[in-house]
């Protein structure tokens, strides 16, 4: 199906136990909220605001999961999941806003926790999502929880918006990927970005860590690389690599 979702300033939330929009694989979503203040929530643990195994377009409204109750890292006080999870091909414009406020989960998820796991959930499943996710953001603004987005295997392209978390962006470091930064703003209690696996390109953008780095790499298990060509960098620490990884730096400031 291709369907066009109009908030029109509403507020959907999930019946208990699913997740409040899922796009299954060979469907085309777009979502819009012409008059503003429309709300896609999610008060169920383990579910998503949206799950996108096909093709999904945010042009506005609200992604949140308002009853988000992940107390750390180890601790996902009974209520954790992804406001967003991409295992499809997702773009994300202005006029978005996303939001989890806990810090056990990231805001959004790209790509597969285990992709040779043949759970639908964490890994990729022939006929149920894609083989490669591959997520575009535009504009919008991301606020809370453990990471803006969490990105393992797959592609990410960041040509604007406002990320902010504990840390603006995490690159996984048990996966191979790719990910390609060229503009906006990513901000973090500890770094604006951790590279720890796969291949980040920089070459505009913002990165700012309040109390580590602006960018902090650490060589993965399958190798990191990380290339800068541009971009402002900011923190304890500008840039910080620790570990056997591959770095070039031609500019920036």
């Amino acid at each position: 199906k291709t369907v066009l979702l109009e908030l029109n300033g509403k507020t959907l939330t999930n019946n208990a136990g699913s997740h409040t929009i899922t796009v299954t694989l060979g469907s085309n979503l777009t979502v819009q909220d012409s008059v503003g203040g429309g709300l896609v929530d999610n008060v169920s643990h383990a579910r998503a605001a949206i799950l996108n195994n096909g093709t999904a377009t945010l042009n506005g409204g609200k992604y949140d999961r308002s009853k988000e109750n992940g107390q750390n890292s180890e601790n996902a006080g009974g209520n954790s999941y992804y406001a967003i999870v991409n295992h499809g091909t997702m773009t994300i414009n202005d006029g978005v806003t996303v939001a989890q406020n806990g810090h056990f989960s990231s805001m959004i998820e790209n790509g597969y926790q285990n992709y040779n796991s043949g759970n639908a959930s964490t890994g990729y499943v022939l006929g149920t999502n894609a083989a490669n996710p591959s997520l575009t953001i535009n504009g919008g603004s991301f606020r809370g929880a453990k990471c803006g987005v969490k990105q393992m295997k797959g592609k990410l392209k960041i040509n604007g918006g406002s990320l902010k978390g504990e840390d603006g962006l995490t690159l996984a470091g048990n996966t191979k990927t790719s990910v390609r930064i060229a503009g906006g703003s990513l901000q973090g209690t500890h770094n604006g970005c951790t590279a720890s696996g796969g291949k980040l390109t920089i070459s505009g953008g913002s990165f700012a860590g309040e109390k580590s780095c602006g960018v902090a790499g650490f060589s993965g298990k399958y190798g990191t690389d990380i290339i800068i060509s541009g971009g402002t960098f900011n923190g304890y620490d500008a840039l910080a690599v620790q570990g056997d990884l591959n770095l070039t730096v031609t500019g920036g400031s």
